[in-house]
């Protein structure tokens, strides 16, 4: 079972609405804690199953700027482990695919779509772009098979590098990977 429903937006802590926060969580993850609820029982008698949660980077570090994405974002992976934890012995799988720097309507909604930005953006992992659905789709569809029949509670992170770079890493003057923003 795959889930995949998510909402970014929301705002920094100081600015974010109660309301903006409890929308990120119920969306986020109170759906896919509900969703596996339903779904655990016809697991549990099949002795098999498997949930594949899509995540984001943004639940293991934090931009300054989305703390209720960010929140339930590393909520979602508790979630996945816990019941790789609580029902492994059952069959029953539970990984998270965690997502960096995806180009999907909702990066372009959050992110926007001017030329600046999403090359600002693409410069940001080791592989100096951003990665395509189809990318993201083909991690989803191995933890999702057989072959990935003896892995469980763990994260595949599918970021094209983005979270093994220093950001320093980006801005040694002529040593640079990249050049800064305006320059």
């Amino acid at each position: 079972m795959v889930c995949n429903v998510g909402i970014g937006g929301g705002g920094p802590i100081g600015r974010q609405t109660v309301e903006q926060y409890d929308l990120a969580m119920d969306v986020n993850v109170r759906s896919h804690w509900v969703t596996a609820e339903r779904a655990l029982p016809g697991m549990v008698e099949r002795g098999r199953g498997a949930f594949l949660f899509v995540g984001s980077v943004a639940g293991a570090w934090s931009n300054g700027f989305a703390l209720s994405y960010e929140t339930s974002k590393a909520a979602q992976l508790a979630l996945a482990r816990h019941i790789a934890v609580r029902f492994g012995s059952r069959g029953i799988r539970a990984n998270t695919v965690v997502l960096g720097l995806i180009a999907s309507a909702m990066s372009r909604r959050e992110q926007g779509t001017d030329g600046g930005t999403l090359g600002w953006r693409a410069a940001l992992p080791a592989l100096a772009r951003q990665g395509s659905p189809e990318e993201a789709a083909a991690a989803v569809a191995f933890l999702a098979s057989d072959d990935a029949a003896y892995v469980t509670g763990t994260e595949l992170v599918v970021d094209g590098g983005l979270t093994c770079r220093s950001p320093d890493s980006l801005f040694r003057g002529r040593d640079a990977v990249a050049a800064p923003p305006g320059g």
